[in-house]
């Protein structure tokens, strides 16, 4: 795959542009092996201002939640290991409470 191909497949499998319409996700940086976005804090289960989401070399997903705040150090709020992609929609609305679709 192409450098940035995983990023958009993780995005097209969390529900493309309805996703980002649907959770006000925005800020996306993708990687070889990973997406990663900024979520509205106001609107998030935990108050969880980032997820990203990492492809495995087992072909899973691995999926956290951070809480960023200005200085303050970086915390993790939330992990799963072993998400495939039809469960990457479930697990989203599991960390954060944001439904992907209607």
């Amino acid at each position: 795959m192409s450098n940035m191909q995983v990023a958009k497949t993780i995005l097209e499998q969390l529900g493309g542009g309805r996703f980002l319409v649907m959770t006000g996700a925005k800020n996306l940086v993708g990687s070889h092996d990973a997406l990663t976005m900024k979520l509205p804090s106001n609107l998030t289960k935990g108050r969880i201002t980032h997820l990203r989401v990492t492809l495995t070399a087992a072909d899973d997903y691995t999926v956290e939640t951070f809480k960023i705040r200005g200085t303050q150090p970086v915390v993790k709020a939330e992990r799963a290991d072993g998400v495939y992609c039809d469960m990457l929609q479930d697990t989203f609305l599991s960390m954060t409470g944001l439904y992907t679709r209607f």
